[in-house]
């Protein structure tokens, strides 16, 4: 994002004081501008992404063909691939199947049997749109689909059921025992013992107004979802999710302990990596980066010694690319960028003089390239974005005048795209303070000292400020009046350019 602002001042002749002032008000106007725009459009803090839309998150990433559902002669097949989850969906009810590599082969049924206490159809009408299986046991109607998160499956109610208590609609499991866990419901499968949560429960009614509801586990193999439909409008749609218990909780820790700033995953693998400020997730101990497989969270090695903020994966040679404010990754010096190979950490050369904040990689030239906070790369000057080859850096240019916190290759046009935070304030004026005096001179210092402070009030510190290290005596040697100045990386006074 760029914002420039120009101002023009003329014709304050040889009055020192006016010229002190627009100076001053030039300054103070930096820092109100930086103080007002903090915690809107340039908010700094890397974005998290919270542990419950995660999945959400990782889907965006997942080609379209991993929720295509398939007709077979057997029913309506699909698969959530990131819980190592698939259904078969016949007239009976909805068949889960545990295909994670960890644990044995299991199958489980779960059926909805009675609304209110009417007993519902034993088989239904199937009928597929969009990726969605609609299995008809008028007055219950069920969706069946996969995301992320898992296998998802809603219940539509086409009308309140006879009597004035409020909507209960109780389920049977075939395969699987049932216990109550926090919100949701935790399904062991009686094959292989793998635990799954059913929650995630969301209901509304037919003008999107929000229903209370919960679980209640009756017994081992019975449970009901209860909602509080008074004035609600009817058709009434029940929303959980079946999941894996290390995903989305269950009795183990929820996600991780710290927030997640970035994630990847491999279609050829079926893994899924974040990296973020964590130590702990699921319940494994994992620093800084994790994997999910489908069933079970593991660590890389020792991981990483700060935060990770940036992941790009590799197909072709099953290769993680990882960047961050970290300086060493398994142990081994890497400064902000490392590799994991599947089973050990390297460096790229030397890495990079500061954080990596985006990578995107191009794998018909197998080239890595990286943005952030950095001025060098591999040793060479590198303006905020740099290229990997494989062996060496490489610069792209002159990079570019301020931080980079996202990039993207089109493999089509070849091209790459870097974007970040950035505000120019330019400067032009007409003044007739004397170019090089002491008033100049120290009208620019005291300049530096307010935006500091300015820094320091709101709490937006520099990483560093290459910009800031001009030997103090040019300031008084300049022999052009100032022109121009500059803010990197807003909202925090991160470099002042004279130029």
């Amino acid at each position: 994002m760029v914002i420039s602002l120009k101002i023009k001042a003329r014709g304050f002749g040889e009055d020192y004081l006016v010229g002190a002032v627009v100076y001053l008000l030039l300054i103070v106007s930096f820092f109100f501008l930086n103080f007002l725009l903090t915690p809107s459009a340039f908010a700094e803090e890397t974005k998290t992404i919270p542990v419950d839309q995660l999945g959400i998150s990782v889907g965006k990433q997942m080609s379209a063909s991993s929720f295509i559902v398939t007709a077979t002669p057997d029913g309506m097949y699909l698969r959530s691939s990131l819980q190592a989850l698939d259904a078969l969906v016949v007239s009976s009810g909805v068949l889960v199947n545990s295909i994670s590599k960890d644990e044995k082969k299991g199958s489980f049924m779960i059926i909805p049997e009675k609304l209110n206490e009417t007993f519902l159809p034993k088989t239904g009408a199937l009928s597929l749109s969009e990726n969605i299986i609609t299995l008809d046991k008028y007055p219950v109607k069920e969706e069946i689909s996969s995301s992320g998160d898992g296998i998802l499956q809603d219940f539509i109610i086409a009308k309140k059921p006879v009597g004035n208590s409020s909507l209960t609609l109780s389920v049977r499991l075939f395969g699987a025992t049932a216990e109550p866990s926090g919100p949701g419901v935790r399904i062991t499968i009686t094959e292989n013992n793998r635990f799954l949560t059913y929650g995630k429960l969301s209901t509304i009614d037919a003008k999107g107004k929000l229903l209370p509801s919960k679980f209640l586990v009756s017994d081992n193999t019975h449970f009901s979802i209860q909602v509080d439909d008074n004035d609600a409008t009817y058709p009434i749609r029940i929303d959980p999710t079946i999941s894996d218990s290390d995903w989305s909780g269950g009795f183990g820790m929820p996600g991780a302990n710290g927030p997640i700033f970035a994630t990847v995953y491999s279609t050829t693998t079926d893994t899924l990596y974040i990296g973020g400020n964590f130590t702990i997730v699921g319940e494994a101990l994992a620093n800084h980066i994790a994997k999910w497989n489908g069933s079970v969270w593991s660590a890389l090695g020792t991981g990483t010694d700060a935060d990770v903020l940036a992941l790009v994966y590799d197909p072709v040679s099953s290769s993680l690319y990882v960047g961050g404010n970290f300086i060493t990754a398994g142990g081994v010096t890497v400064n902000h960028l490392a590799k994991w190979d599947g089973s050990a950490w390297s460096a790229l050369g030397t890495g990079v003089n500061n954080l990596v904040s985006a990578l995107s990689y191009d794998p018909r030239s197998s080239s890595l390239y990286a943005g952030g906070y950095f001025t060098t790369a591999g040793g060479i000057s590198a303006n905020y974005v740099a290229m990997w080859n494989g062996s060496a850096w490489n610069a792209l240019g002159i990079g570019v005048n301020s931080f980079v916190n996202a990039l993207t290759y089109d493999p089509v046009s070849f091209s790459l795209y870097a974007g970040g935070f950035l505000l120019l304030l330019e400067v032009f004026q007409r003044t007739t303070l004397p170019n090089g005096t002491a008033l100049h001179g120290a009208l620019l210092v005291l300049g530096w000292i307010i935006l500091y402070i300015a820094s320091l009030m709101t709490q937006n510190l520099p990483l560093f400020m290459p910009e800031v290290i001009l030997p103090l005596p040019e300031a008084f040697r300049r022999t052009t009046s100032l022109c121009g100045m500059a803010l990197l990386g807003m909202p925090s006074v991160r470099g002042l350019v004279l130029v």
